[in-house]
């Protein structure tokens, strides 16, 4: 897998089928986000940057520094080696290797299912029901 440019982390695989990446990786952000430890200021301020731009990126509106903050969370991971930056730190360039179609589509504020409201609950960790017209 490592050859290939992507490796388990955590060993958490998701299968994404008609999920949207970008609010999948929005949704897992924000977990990182609110889930870390609080102790170390690299991991807070990290996670919580790279949170707002996958959710502000997932909600149609064009943030001006998707990739300097994506990247931005490497140099901390080698310094202070919290795990949460690891982890928000890969689902950020997974997103931006192997996605880039559908962040064009929510950089042009043209993805239907984000704009359909598909992703109300905050994803992987709640259920939703999805009303069928």
């Amino acid at each position: 897998m490592r050859r290939l440019g992507s490796g388990l982390g955590c060993g958490a695989i998701s299968i994404l089928t008609d999920d949207c990446p970008v609010a999948v990786a929005a949704s897992v952000m924000a977990y990182f986000d609110r889930e870390n430890a609080g102790q170390c200021g690299s991991c807070f301020n990290g996670t919580a940057a790279m949170s707002a731009v996958a959710s502000a990126l997932r909600d149609g509106w064009r943030p001006t520094t998707t990739s300097r903050a994506f990247n931005g969370g490497r140099w901390c991971c080698a310094v202070a080696a919290p795990a949460a930056l690891d982890g928000a730190t890969n689902i950020a360039a997974s997103l931006l290797h192997q996605f880039p179609q559908a962040i064009a589509r929510h950089l042009a504020n043209d993805c239907q299912t984000c704009r359909a409201g598909a992703f109300e609950a905050v994803r992987p960790y709640e259920v939703e029901a999805v009303a069928q017209s």
